[in-house]
């Protein structure tokens, strides 16, 4: 999701439900910001593999495994059936992370079948991480 497009959202729910939304606002954009640097540091890599595996570590990193970035995340995925503009931000910046992760999967399977597919693995990659980071969480001492 362009910053942008987070920005234009952010200011009509924050219009609406001003004090409901100002910490849940930035949280969420730390969140959307560290999830975007991990794409980001993932591209400067040149073999899809190790592209995949850069994802993955920064999406685990310390950075992202903070309280406050999933409880952010949480309180999003909450809020999705009561906004609009929440579930549109959901779906855009959901949408980025699979395309970035389907792009990668293709160029692996060049190399590798890739089965199912491309886009399979990457939606099934994607509620992996979102899975993993519900269960941390919600019960960080499982792991």
């Amino acid at each position: 999701m362009r910053k942008s497009e987070y920005g234009n959202w952010l200011d009509k729910l924050s219009f609406r439900h001003p004090q409901r939304f100002r910490l849940a606002a930035a949280d969420l954009d730390l969140a959307f910001s560290i999830m975007n640097k991990a794409i980001v540091k993932s591209q400067n890599t040149k073999l899809p593999r190790q592209r995949l595996s850069v994802f993955i570590n920064e999406t685990f990193s310390d950075s992202v495994m903070q309280r406050k970035i999933l409880r952010a995340w949480v309180v999003f995925w909450g809020m999705i059936d009561k906004a609009p503009q929440i579930k549109e931000a959901h779906d855009s910046s959901n949408k980025a992370f699979r395309v970035f992760l389907e792009q990668s999967f293709s160029e692996l399977e060049q190399r590798h079948c890739v089965t199912p597919s491309p886009r399979l693995a990457a939606i099934g990659l994607t509620e992996i991480i979102d899975g993993l980071w519900l269960e941390w969480r919600f019960s960080s001492d499982t792991f």
